[in-house]
């Protein structure tokens, strides 16, 4: 179904542009709106007869929730970005703690090389011996 045009468009705001305080209740109440219900307590979205405004206060509802969307988005992109930050921390240290393992690998193999050759040195000189 399209969107309403020309007349209709003009009638339905004419009709929602000027909605009593008891159809906002019940509509409130049957939809149990905490949204509703707080349309229902905004004073600006009454107009000069009394009645409620519901193109305005929709309007709002609408802008207040893609406001929401997009402050939830960004603190999800912040939660993912501390979460790769993280993560980059852990690769890092990782790295590191294996260089260093690597370094600590490599020295005792040439200790055990020096060894070795200690040990074939002295098996030399117990055969001249």
């Amino acid at each position: 179904m399209g969107r309403l045009e020309g007349r209709e468009r003009k009638e339905n705001e004419d009709a929602f542009s000027n909605v009593s305080e008891t159809a906002v209740c019940a509509i409130s109440d049957l939809a149990h709106s905490a949204e509703l219900e707080k349309i229902r307590k905004t004073s600006h979205v009454i107009n000069e007869r009394g009645n409620y405004n519901m193109c305005q206060a929709l309007r709002e509802w609408m802008e207040d929730s893609k406001k929401e969307g997009r402050d939830e988005e960004k603190a999800n992109t912040e939660r993912e970005r501390l979460r790769a930050d993280a993560a980059e921390k852990k690769i890092k240290e990782a790295e590191e703690e294996n260089a260093v393992l690597m370094r600590r690998l490599s020295d005792a193999m040439e200790k055990m090389q020096e060894l070795s050759q200690e040990v074939t040195n002295l098996r030399k000189q117990m055969r001249l011996a």
